[in-house]
């Protein structure tokens, strides 16, 4: 092929492309059915990385089709038998249409996607905010200052941290490691809760923006850190 129809080719494939990502972009941001979204939508992922990939390579690899075929099944095979716990979801579609974010609404009690990151999230968002609404409590974790942000009035968020020397040392105090392991243990949570809160609230885990009291455990012991807790809830009129 001369360089003109490679030229043109990469336009049709570019063209392509883009249309194809906002068709997936308004399925992201507007559609929540049980068919387009889940089967339609993953089916079109296909092929925007297929006609991406050509962009670069408008001909030759014969095989591309089946090589992006076989990704899209390792994919939905991952997302099939993965844990719904303090990790990123897994929907294919959302990993293209980076910075979409599940919808705070009810949960789906029956249907394909009943077990599903997203659908699990609803429900877990739906049982922290039953909590809040009926009495006190501490949520710990669980994205629990975004699920709650329209009660920021009664809403107290904390965030403790403290530096990678303090944070091994504890690692292996508990976990009973040696300082490798705990590095690598440290590293890999960071990691799963940094990408959970991202993708489901589409903000920083650890952007204190995000957090009216940020605590530096390495300067202060225990003891400390709750009376630090009680002299701030005093402030706020909750004490």
């Amino acid at each position: 092929m001369d360089s003109g129809k490679k030229y043109m080719a990469r336009w049709g494939y570019l063209a392509a492309s883009i249309i194809v990502f906002i068709i997936e972009l308004i399925i992201a941001l507007y559609v929540h059915d049980r068919i387009i979204r889940p089967y339609i939508g993953d089916m079109l992922v296909v092929v925007l990385v297929y006609c991406f990939v050509r962009v670069f390579v408008p001909r030759g690899m014969k095989r591309l089709p089946l090589y992006v075929f076989l990704f899209a099944v390792c994919v939905e095979v991952l997302q099939y038998f993965r844990l719904a716990d303090e990790k990123a979801g897994n929907n294919l579609l959302y990993r293209i249409v980076t910075g979409m974010k599940p919808e705070l609404t009810e949960p789906e009690r029956d249907g394909h996607h009943i077990t599903s990151p997203e659908n699990l999230f609803r429900f877990q968002s739906s049982v922290i905010r039953g909590l809040a609404a009926s009495e006190p409590c501490i949520i710990v974790g669980r994205c629990g200052n975004y699920v709650l942000q329209d009660q920021m009035d009664n809403l107290i968020r904390i965030f403790v941290y403290a530096d990678t020397v303090t944070r091994i040392r504890r690692v292996m105090d508990v976990d009973k490691v040696d300082e490798a392991e705990a590095l690598r243990r440290m590293k890999r949570i960071d990691k799963e809760r940094t990408e959970y809160h991202r993708y489901f609230t589409g903000r920083e885990w650890m952007d204190m923006e995000n957090y009216d009291l940020p605590i530096n455990a390495s300067r202060i012991d225990y003891d400390q850190m709750i009376q630090l807790i009680k002299d701030y809830l005093k402030l706020r009129g909750f004490l």
